[in-house]
């Protein structure tokens, strides 16, 4: 144990190499300090200055650990001494308000204990200090109260936003850490304890996470603050956000289309494209980072909300906002939580019943196979201004095309009911209703799953033909086999081969069909023991 209680080392190279801990209870000054192994408690500054101002060095390895109660690196009020370099390799652990080095390296772990917060700033205001962090690099808030996340207040806005590897709120539960400048990217966001009140946008890198989030973890989306995940696509992405220190309002999205970046705010107002009575006091104000190519489900939990008197979650739906006009309403209710499916444009959503909002009360969307066709079905118990029932079809569930249309009722408020015939329909087909009103709002049904039974081993359907790049076949088969995809040009010869497995049943393969001239093509597929009969198509 090493322990000293008077200032020493002035104008010194200082290493605390030991095997337990040591304590300083003065004021310490370094030409640089090193702490290589052990754990080295001061409870008065530590001033480096390597013997003119901005040369010194603080730099604590993977074995050390280094506890701070004061200043680190500066002279409390002066701008007569100031660290040059900080690099945390190991632990550095401050209850301090600041926190100076020209550069700041966080390659180990930094906790944050002071419940002011840290700031870090030349004193004498003529650099702008700049924190990196690598690739193991950890942040922790680990206040007892309160916290003003404070580091980095003087990065330029013009520079690259860092990375931190981890970033830790390990606070009371009732408590809050508040960014008051523009954070870092973070790569995984663990909540151990208490909320994070983001006053600026909280981004979560490609392929990071956000874990330990619940009612009483969440990101606090009040005033600018905001949540940003990169790089969404078919897999459910939680944004756990909320309005408040008091209300738990998270989202998730899973997007069917293009993979994109969102960033999701939620506050407790009604947006104004709704009426009040009719709806929750809560939005979801929902950004994509490129316009177009989205396919969203979407989820709001707005558990505490308040809602109008004459809110009805039987008929609420998720209500886009186009400013002041309904966009598009779809989905349902379920508790406190409501669900959606097909959203493609982004702004605030709305929870709402709304009958001006809503262009029809939509009570069921079916289909069925009918011979060789597919017939879908609907009704609806109300309708308001609208235009056109349109249905629309997709192979894969992500790009879709109309396929007929029925015109829809200017008022109704009896049952009125609709059906369509798929004349050519696919072997396995995702369908949707699209009702549009005159002003070009639309609500958007569930998407339903029709298979067609095959009797035999054989072809049922390819698309999309003509095609410019990749074909699907759906194919059906009476037992698991492994299968051989043939495409021929008019001459008979093999072009393109591809192996695949196939189950009892449908199935469905893709090929990639882009370096293949423009032409007509025969596809058939061979099991070993049967081949099925040819299908043309054509490549342009």
């Amino acid at each position: 144990m090493l322990t000293t209680s008077a200032a020493f080392g002035n104008g010194y190279d200082v290493e605390v190499a030991i095997s337990g801990t040591g304590t300083a209870s003065s004021n310490l000054k370094f030409r640089n300090f090193y702490v290589t192994s052990g754990t080295f408690n001061i409870t008065g500054e530590l001033r480096i200055d390597g013997g003119a101002n901005g040369l010194g060095k603080l730099i604590i390895s993977s074995g050390g650990t280094l506890i701070g109660s004061s200043n680190i690196g500066v002279r409390s009020g002066t701008a007569s001494s100031y660290c040059g370099t900080v690099q945390v390799d190991g632990t550095l652990e401050t209850s301090a308000q600041r926190l100076n080095g020209l550069s700041v390296t966080i390659n180990g772990t930094l906790r944050i204990k002071n419940a002011s917060g840290l700031s870090v700033s030349d004193p004498s205001g003529a650099l702008d200090p700049e924190f990196s962090y690598g690739a193991s690099s950890t942040v922790e808030y680990a206040s007892a109260a309160n916290t003003s996340m404070g580091v980095e207040t003087g990065r330029a806005s013009s520079t690259a936003d860092p990375i931190i590897n981890e970033a830790r709120i390990n606070i009371p539960a009732a408590n809050s850490v508040s960014s008051n400048f523009k954070l870092p990217q973070i790569k995984t966001l663990t909540f151990i304890g208490g909320k994070l009140n983001a006053n600026s946008l909280v981004t979560i890198v490609d392929g990071g996470s956000i874990s330990g989030a619940s009612s009483s973890s969440y990101i606090i989306t009040a005033g600018s603050g905001a949540l940003k995940r990169k790089s969404i696509g078919s897999t459910i992405t939680d944004f756990p956000v909320g309005p408040s220190a008091s209300l738990y309002h998270p989202a998730t999205i899973s997007n069917n289309g293009t993979i994109d970046d969102y960033t999701v705010k939620v506050a407790s107002a009604v947006p104004t494209c709704v009426n009040a009575l009719y709806s929750v006091t809560t939005n979801w104000d929902i950004a994509e980072t490129l316009a177009g190519g989205s396919n969203c489900d979407l989820t709001f939990d707005f558990t505490g909300a308040a809602t109008g008197a004459s809110y009805s979650a039987a008929t609420a739906q998720i209500v886009h906002c186009n400013g002041a006009t309904p966009d598009y309403a779809n989905g349902s209710v379920t508790g406190t939580v409501a669900s959606g499916t097909g959203f493609t444009t982004f702004s605030p959503f709305a929870i709402s019943s709304d009958p001006i909002a809503l262009p029809i009360e939509l009570r069921a969307f079916t289909g069925k196979n009918v011979g060789r066709s597919n017939m879908l079905e609907w009704e609806t118990q109300t309708e308001k201004n609208v235009d056109a029932h349109i249905v629309e079809r997709s192979g894969d569930g992500i790009y879709w095309v109309e396929i007929g249309r029925k015109a829809g009722q200017e008022f109704s408020t009896v049952l009125v009911h609709y059906d369509l015939e798929d004349k050519q329909p696919l072997a396995k087909a995702y369908y949707r209703l699209r009702s549009v009103d005159f002003d070009g709002a639309a609500s958007l049904s569930g998407t339903i799953l029709l298979t067609r039974p095959g009797s035999q081993f054989e072809i049922m359907t390819a698309f999309p033909t003509p095609t410019r790049d990749r074909l699907t076949v759906q194919f059906a088969a009476q037992t698991e086999a492994s299968v051989t995809i043939h495409v021929m040009d008019i001459n008979g010869r093999v072009v393109w081969s591809q192996q695949a497995d196939a189950g009892k049943g449908i199935n469905e393969t893709q090929l990639e069909l882009t370096s293949l001239p423009n032409g007509v093509y025969t596809v058939t597929i061979a099991n070993g023991a049967a081949v099925t009969a040819p299908l043309r198509i054509i490549k342009e």
